[in-house]
Parts: C-alpha cells; sequence; structure tokens
C-alpha cells in the first residue's frame, strides 16, 4: 500500500519511506543532494515499487553495488523491485 499522498508533506514521506533505517536515510539524504528539484519524485518511484526502510539500502548496497546513479536509474525504470525480488532470491 503506498506511503505517500498528495496531501503527504515531504519531510512525513521522507520518514514514511525510510521507515527508521540509518542506510535506508544515507541513501535518500544522497539523492535530496544529487537530485534538489527531483528527489521527490525518486521517493514516488520507490513508494509505486513499495520498496521502503531497509530495502531501500538493499537496493543502494547490494543490487546496485553502492552506485547511487544506478539506483536512480533503475529507480526511474521501475526495475528495483524485481532486481531486489532476484536478489533475495539467491539469498
Amino acid at each position: 500500500m503506498k506511503r505517500i499522498q498528495v496531501t503527504t508533506r515531504m519531510d512525513e514521506a521522507v520518514l514514511k519511506m525510510v521507515d527508521g533505517n540509518v542506510g535506508a536515510t544515507t541513501v535518500v539524504g544522497q539523492i535530496m543532494k544529487k537530485l534538489p528539484q527531483d528527489w521527490i519524485i525518486q521517493l514516488a518511484f520507490l513508494d509505486d515499487q513499495e520498496i521502503y526502510g531497509p530495502d531501500i539500502w538493499i537496493c543502494y548496497k547490494n543490487v546496485c553495488d553502492y552506485d547511487l546513479d544506478k539506483f536512480i536509474d533503475e529507480n526511474k525504470h521501475n526495475k528495483l523491485k524485481g532486481l531486489l525480488a532476484e536478489y533475495k532470491k539467491q539469498k
């Protein structure tokens, strides 16, 4: 179920997406620095794929090998959910 709605404040959106996970907070912070005008769109893409908290960190660390550009690109093309499922299946 989506966590971000049109009426959700930006600070609330971040809190809902990172779900208290420090790694996810780090990734979202990096996205905010890299895309100061479009970071909320990246959160919406993650929300569409139902990727939250620790799964954000797993995608960044294990699926995208700490490559923020790759993470953003895969997220933008709605590929992270499938890549995450594939990664988890291997574990």
